[in-house]
C-alpha cells in the first residue's frame, strides 16, 4: 500500500544492532559517530543514528557502507548476526534460517545457499563477481593446471618445470 513504512525485516534489525555493539565497542557517542559520518561525506545526524539502532530508520546501502566505515568495520559484520557459535540459527531477510556460517559463507561469495553445491555451481556463481575478481579466479586456475602439467611431467622423468614452479613460490613466501 502506498506511504505505508516498510516494517524491518531481520537483516535490517541485525544491521541495527551490530551498529550498536560496534558503536558502543568503539566507545563511540551518537555525536562521535555521526561526526565521522559527516567527515566521510554522508551526513548521518546523532538523532538518525538512534533511530537506525532503535529500528525506526531503515540503513539504506550507502548508508551501510559508510557506517562500516566509520565504524572500522567490514560490511559483513553489520550484516551478519552476532551470535556464539557457527552452526547457531540466524535469520536473515528473504533467506529464511540458516546457520551463522552458511551466511557468513554466503556474504563472503565463498558459497551458494543451497548445502550442495558443486564446483560448477560455484563457478557459475562466481560468474557474476567483478572483473577483477574473475581475473583473479582465471589466473588461480591456470595456476593449478600448471601445476598439475609440471607434476606429470617430473612423474614422467621431468622435474625442470615443477623444480621451477616451487623455486617461484618459496621466493614468493621468502623462503630463499
Amino acid at each position: 500500500m502506498a506511504g505505508q513504512k516498510m516494517k524491518l525485516g531481520p537483516t535490517g534489525q541485525t544491521v541495527a544492532a551490530n551498529i550498536t555493539r560496534v558503536r558502543e565497542l568503539r566507545a563511540l557517542n551518537y555525536t562521535e559517530l555521526s561526526r565521522k559520518l559527516t567527515e566521510s561525506g554522508r551526513a548521518i545526524s546523532p538523532l538518525a543514528i538512534r533511530h537506525i539502532e532503535e529500528g525506526t530508520r531503515r540503513v539504506d546501502v550507502d548508508d551501510l557502507i559508510v557506517l562500516a566505515s566509520a565504524l572500522d568495520v567490514p560490511p559483513i559484520i553489520l550484516l551478519s548476526p552476532n551470535v556464539d557459535l557457527p552452526d547457531a540459527k540466524v535469520e536473515a531477510t528473504g533467506l529464511g534460517t540458516l546457520t551463522a556460517t552458511r551466511l557468513w559463507d554466503w556474504l563472503r561469495a565463498e558459497k551458494k545457499l543451497t548445502e550442495e553445491e558443486t564446483f560448477k555451481d560455484w563457478l557459475d556463481a562466481q560468474r557474476a563477481a567483478p572483473q577483477w575478481r574473475l581475473n583473479q579466479i582465471y589466473e588461480g586456475a591456470s595456476k593449478i593446471i600448471e601445476i598439475n602439467r609440471a607434476e606429470l611431467d617430473a612423474r614422467e622423468g621431468d622435474s625442470s618445470k615443477l623444480d621451477r614452479i616451487l623455486s617461484e613460490h618459496r621466493k614468493i613466501d621468502g623462503n630463499d
